[in-house]
C-alpha cells in the first residue's frame, strides 16, 4: 500500500516530509528536531543474537555472530565468512521470499554450526550473500541497570554493542534450539530466552538505556550526506532487507517434476529414473552412514537370535530380492566411504499377519541420520501427489455395475534407479553371524525413500498418457481408479470389464509390470 505525503503528495509519510527550502546553513539550527527523531529511532527492537562456532575446511573453528529470525524460512551466511572457512558451495538452491523484488543468489552451503555453550551441533543449509544486515544492534546501549542474573550464561556477551552479523538462522533452526526458561528483566521490556546456544536477549530497548549522543551524531551526519530524510529511511530499509534467492523452481513440486522429466527413460522395457536430489552428487557430503547402519544391523541380528522364525522369513525376502535382480552384491572396498555420495540404509521388518501373500516386508530407512546428522531423505525433493484422492476413487468405484479389483505386483521394484544414483541405496547383510558382512546395492525404487511414491505413480501416469490411444480403458483406469498400486475400476457390462482387464494386463506388460490378486465380475447395485 502506497502512503502519500499530505504536503507534497510524494510517496512518503507526512511525518517524514522535509521542506525543500531549508538551506545547508540551516541544518545546525534543526539539530533539536533531529534529536527528537533520533530518540524515536533509538527506541529499537532488539533481535536475539548468538555466538556460534563453524568448522573450516582445515578443521579449525571460527566464531561468528548470528541473528535468530523466526520469521525467515531460509538461513543465510555472508560470503566473507565462507572465504575464511574455505568451504565448498553448491548451486540450485530454491528459497521462496516475501518481497516482489528478487535478488539472484547463486550459491548455498551446508554448515555444521556448533554452540559455544553446550555440546550441540546442527546442520544448516545457508544461502551465501554479500551482506545480511547492517551492524547490529544499530546503537550501543547500557546494560548496567538491566540486572542480568549471575548464573545466566549468555550466548552473545556483547549483545548491546554494534557488530557484524555473518549468519542468519531461520525458523527451521530457531524452533529446534529453544529450551525451557524465559526471564523477564524487571520492569524493562527486555527478556532472556534459554536456547541450546545459551541465553539470548530480545525485546524493546528502553529509551533511557540508549546513548542519545551516538544517535544524534549518526543522524546529523546522515542528514548532511543525504538530501532528504526519506532517502535515509529508504536506504535503511534497503540495507535491512534480507536478499531473496532467485528461485530456479517456484516450488519443490515443480523441481521434482522437472528432474523427473529430464531423467526418465526406458531401459529393457522398464522405466529408469534418477532420485530427485536437491543438489549434485558431488555436493551431497552425507558423511559416515556405514558405521551407523552397521550398528543398527547388529541390533537386528539380536532380534534374529531371539526369533529364528523372523530370521527365516527375512532371509527369504532378501534372497528373493537378490535373485530377481532388485539388489546385487557389491564390494564395499569399491566405495570411497569418505566421498559423501555413498549412503548405507538401516532396514527392519514390517509384519502383517493379515496378509494372504507377503506377511513380511523389509523396509529400508532413508531417514537414518549419518554421523553428520544428514539422511538421504533430507537431500531429496518429495514430489507432488499425482493420483486421485481416495475419496474420489471410492465415489467413482460406486458408479460401476460390475467392478474389477486388482493390484500391481511389486510396483516400486519394477522401476530401475539410474546406475549413478545406486550408490545411495546400500544395505548391510549376511546370512549368518559366522559369514562376512555383505553390501547389497538396491537397483530399483526403494521402500523408505520419500520420493518413491512420487516416482512410482509418476511412471504409471506417463505410461497411461503414452498408451491412451491404444488402451483407452486401461489408461483411464490408471489415471482415475488407481490408489498407490491398487486398482478399483469397472464398467457397466461384463464385456467392458473383460476388455478393461485385457487392456490393463497388456499395457502394464509394456513396462514389465504385472497384475495379481484380481477379482472381477462382481455385480454391485446401490439403491
Amino acid at each position: 500500500m502506497s502512503i502519500q505525503c499530505q504536503v507534497c503528495h510524494k510517496n512518503h509519510n507526512t511525518l517524514l516530509h522535509l521542506d525543500t527550502q531549508i538551506h545547508e546553513t540551516e541544518v545546525v539550527s534543526g539539530v533539536n528536531s533531529v534529536n527528537c527523531l533520533a530518540k524515536q529511532q533509538c527506541n529499537n527492537i532488539l533481535l536475539p543474537t548468538v555466538k556460534v562456532r563453524i568448522k573450516s575446511e582445515n578443521g579449525k573453528f571460527i566464531i561468528a555472530c548470528g541473528l535468530l529470525d523466526s520469521g525467515s524460512q531460509s538461513s543465510f551466511i555472508t560470503r566473507r565468512i565462507i572465504k575464511k572457512l574455505n568451504l565448498k558451495t553448491f548451486d540450485n538452491l530454491t528459497v521462496m521470499g516475501i518481497s516482489e523484488n528478487i535478488t539472484r543468489i547463486q550459491k548455498s552451503v551446508n554448515l555444521n554450526i556448533e554452540s559455544c555453550v553446550y555440546n550441540y551441533m546442527i546442520n544448516v543449509n545457508c544461502a551465501v550473500v554479500d551482506k545480511i544486515t547492517t551492524n547490529f544492534p544499530q546503537f550501543e546501549f547500557d546494560t548496567g541497570s538491566i540486572n542480568i542474573p549471575n548464573n545466566i550464561v549468555l550466548s552473545d556477551t556483547s549483545f548491546n554493542k554494534p557488530g557484524n552479523i555473518d549468519v542468519l538462522l531461520g525458523a527451521n533452526v530457531f524452533f529446534q534450539i529453544l529450551l525451557r526458561g524465559t526471564i523477564k528483566l524487571g520492569t524493562n521490556n527486555l527478556v532472556l530466552q534459554n536456547t541450546l546456544f545459551g541465553f539470548v536477549a530480545s525485546g524493546s530497548i528502553p529509551i533511557n538505556l540508549i546513548n542519545h549522543n551516538l544517535c544524534s551524531n549518526f543522524l546529523v551526519v546522515s542528514l548532511h550526506s543525504l538530501t532528504h530524510l526519506e532517502n535515509l529511511v529508504s536506504r535503511f530499509w534497503e540495507t535491512e532487507k534480507v536478499p531473496e534467492v532467485f528461485p530456479e523452481f517456484p516450488t519443490e513440486r515443480e523441481a521434482c517434476e522437472t528432474l523427473y522429466q529430464n531423467s526418465v527413460q526406458v531401459v529393457n522395457n522398464r522405466f529408469q529414473v534418477r532420485l530427485p536430489l536437491k543438489q549434485g552428487l558431488n555436493d551431497l557430503n552425507l558423511g559416515d552412514s556405514f558405521s551407523v547402519a552397521y550398528k543398527k544391523f547388529e541390533n537386528l541380528e539380536k532380534r534374529f537370535k531371539v526369533n529364528p522364525n523372523l530370521f527365516c522369513q527375512y532371509k527369504s525376502f532378501i534372497n528373493e530380492y537378490v535373485s530377481l535382480g532388485h539388489a546385487k552384491i557389491v564390494n564395499i572396498d569399491d566405495y570411497d566411504l569418505n566421498s559423501g555420495s555413498v549412503y548405507f540404509m538401516a532396514h527392519h521388518p514390517v509384519i502383517r499377519e493379515d496378509k494372504k501373500t507377503t506377511k513380511l516386508r523389509v523396509v529400508f530407512d532413508g531417514s537414518m541420520k549419518t554421523k553428520s546428522n544428514k539422511s538421504i531423505n533430507d537431500l531429496m525433493y518429495n514430489g507432488a501427489i499425482v493420483q486421485k484422492e481416495l475419496f474420489d476413487i471410492l465415489i467413482l468405484f460406486r458408479s460401476y455395475k460390475y467392478v474389477i479389483l486388482t493390484d500391481i505386483k511389486q510396483t516400486y521394484r519394477m522401476i530401475l534407479i539410474h546406475p549413478d544414483h545406486r550408490p545411495l541405496q546400500n544395505i548391510l547383510w549376511h546370512e549368518n553371524s559366522n559369514s562376512s558382512i555383505q553390501c547389497l546395492q538396491l537397483q530399483t525404487v526403494t521402500y523408505g525413500l520419500k520420493s518413491s511414491p512420487f516416482l512410482a505413480t509418476r511412471c504409471l501416469v506417463d505410461l497411461a498418457h503414452a498408451e491412451e490411444s491404444n488402451f483407452p480403458l486401461a489408461s483411464r483406469a490408471l489415471l482415475n481408479n488407481k490408489y498407490v498400486n491398487d486398482i478399483l475400476s469397472g464398467g457397466d457390462t461384463i464385456e467392458e470389464v473383460n476388455q478393461l482387464k485385457a487392456e490393463l494386463i497388456n499395457v502394464l506388460k509394456l513396462r514389465s509390470f504385472e497384475l495379481h490378486k484380481s477379482h472381477n465380475y462382481v455385480n454391485y447395485t446401490y439403491n
